[in-house]
C-alpha cells in the first residue's frame, strides 16, 4: 500500500496510491466499464451535471475519457467540474483542459483576506487562469466543523464568520460560476 506523498515532488504519488483510507482504483477496462454504466444512469435518473472529486489523484487522460462520455450521451447538455487542490505536484492549469476546475488558489487569497487583519485589497477576481473557474468561500472539505471531526480538513477558516464574508464575495463577483451553477451555498 503506497500512501499519498502531498508535497513531495512526485506527481506519481498521487496518482498511485490509498487517498487516506481510500484504496487506489486500477483503471482496467472492466472498471472503466462499470464506471460509465453507472454514469449513463445517473443522467438516465436527469443529473444534469458532474463534479469529480479528488480529480489530481486521477489520469487526466481517464477523466477525458469520463467527460466527453457524459458529453456525448447528454449532448452537452451537462456542466461538469474537477476539483483540483493544488500543491507542489499538481497546478489548476493541468485539468482546466478536461473541464472546469475548483479555484483553490482564489479560497487562500479569500481566507487572508477576509480573516482578522487581512487586506481586502489583495484579492484577484480569479487566482486560476482560467475565468471558468469554480469559485467558492467555502466548501466541504474546508469548513471548521469538519475539522473539529477529524483533522483532514483542508485549511480551515478559524473563524467561520470569515468563511460568510468570503461566500458573499464569491457571490458578488461578477465572473463567478457560483451563483450560476451551485444555488445552495454551504453555510
Amino acid at each position: 500500500m503506497n500512501r499519498n506523498g502531498y508535497n513531495d515532488g512526485n506527481r506519481d504519488s498521487e496518482l498511485n496510491c490509498w487517498l487516506a483510507s481510500l484504496p487506489d482504483l486500477k483503471f482496467t477496462p472492466n472498471v472503466k466499464r462499470i464506471q460509465k454504466a453507472h454514469l449513463k444512469k445517473l443522467l438516465d435518473l436527469g443529473i444534469d451535471g458532474f463534479r469529480f472529486d479528488a480529480s489530481k489523484h486521477m489520469p487526466a487522460n481517464v477523466q477525458k475519457e469520463y467527460i466527453d462520455f457524459i458529453d456525448a450521451e447528454s449532448k452537452g447538455n451537462t456542466w461538469n467540474y474537477l476539483e483540483v487542490i493544488e500543491d507542489n505536484d499538481t497546478k489548476a492549469e493541468d485539468y482546466n483542459w478536461i473541464a472546469v476546475v475548483t479555484d483553490f488558489l482564489l479560497y487562500n487569497s479569500m481566507k487572508g483576506a477576509f480573516s482578522f487583519g487581512g487586506d481586502l485589497r489583495s484579492l484577484p477576481s480569479n487566482a486560476v487562469n482560467d475565468s471558468r473557474s469554480v469559485t467558492f468561500g467555502r466548501n466541504h472539505d474546508s469548513v471548521v466543523e469538519i475539522r473539529k471531526a477529524k483533522k483532514d480538513a483542508y485549511s480551515p477558516y478559524d473563524d467561520t464568520t470569515d468563511s460568510y464574508l468570503a461566500t458573499a464575495y464569491v457571490l458578488a463577483s461578477s465572473n463567478s460560476h457560483y451563483e450560476r451553477r451551485l444555488v445552495k451555498p454551504l453555510i
